[in-house]
């Protein structure tokens, strides 16, 4: 006979915390900590996320948590629900408990949100796909770009994050509402640079895609038409002029000497009367495997 399986709410305490970080290195992630876990569910700054936990005993061997996100679109903001970090003892799989805390925690947080969204991976999607949740079929591509080196110097005027204006822009498009405390927030990690000008924001890490210096860009903020020139400072800065973005909708017209497809990106949501998917205008940050 199955021992009983009891599904709680996630109530933060050290024990739950201590049981957490364990399950997960040892099935999903040996590095993950709870400085990481603390981070993205304690300090998001559009709520604590609501967690369920389930028990064997007096040992966790399944978790679900669903982070609150905010969008905005003309100026109004709603609400959504990212369920993410899914994990199970691997001596407890084969017994629904995904589907299970899934969609208990949808409707124990009824009335919370406005729609719910999210960006499985490979392993995850067939599970969303059979409790009915769609892929968006508006998702765009992550690629790699080429930067014109012979471009004509931009002239953008320094500025620190506390001194600029609100960002936000998105007129019809649904996009993710970045304040200034949802990007110190985000983009605390060291790894990330922010460079900040009168026209706009640039949030970027440097890598190296086959052996050659690159960067990634995670947001371009501000005004569009300096889009170009945020990354042509960067790529002088840094000597890199090979660049990662996401084609959002906002980047459809980057003036780059060539671009190449790597691969698509998944988007997964339930879509309600306030919500479609041909709305939605992500970003790199936003879809970044962090979330």
């Amino acid at each position: 006979m199955k021992e009983e399986i009891l599904i709680k709410p996630l109530n933060y305490t050290e024990e739950e915390l201590v049981q957490i970080v364990e399950l997960i290195r040892s099935n999903l992630d040996p590095e993950f900590t709870t400085e990481f876990f603390k981070w993205k569910h304690l300090e998001n700054p559009f709520g604590k996320s609501y967690g369920l936990v389930a028990w064997s005993g007096n040992t966790i061997v399944g978790l679900r948590v669903f982070m609150f996100w905010e969008f905005i679109r003309n100026g109004k903001i709603l609400r959504s629900i990212r369920p993410v970090d899914t994990v199970v003892d691997s001596n407890y799989r084969g017994r629904g408990l995904f589907k299970k805390l899934t969609l208990q925690g949808l409707e124990n947080c009824k009335g919370q949100y406005d729609f719910i969204f999210n960006t499985p991976n490979n392993n995850s999607l067939p599970g969303y796909l059979k409790m009915g949740w769609e892929k968006s079929p508006n998702s765009s591509t992550f690629r790699v770009g080429v930067i014109n080196p012979f471009q004509t110097k931009p002239h953008l005027l320094r500025k620190e994050l506390d001194t600029l204006p609100v960002l936000n822009d998105s007129g019809e498009a649904l996009e993710t509402n970045k304040t200034k405390n949802y990007l110190k927030w985000r983009y605390v990690d060291p790894k990330y640079k922010i460079y900040t000008f009168d026209k706009g924001v640039i949030v970027f890490s440097i890598t190296r895609i086959k052996g050659i210096k690159s960067f990634i860009v995670y947001e371009l903020l501000g005004e569009k038409e300096y889009f170009n020139d945020l990354l042509l400072v960067v790529a002088r800065r840094f000597n890199a002029y090979l660049v990662y973005y996401y084609n959002s909708k906002d980047l459809h017209d980057l003036r780059l000497l060539t671009s190449f497809e790597r691969k698509e990106a998944v988007v997964v949501l339930k879509e309600n009367e306030e919500v479609s998917a041909d709305q939605l205008n992500f970003s790199m940050g936003d879809l970044e495997g962090t979330l």
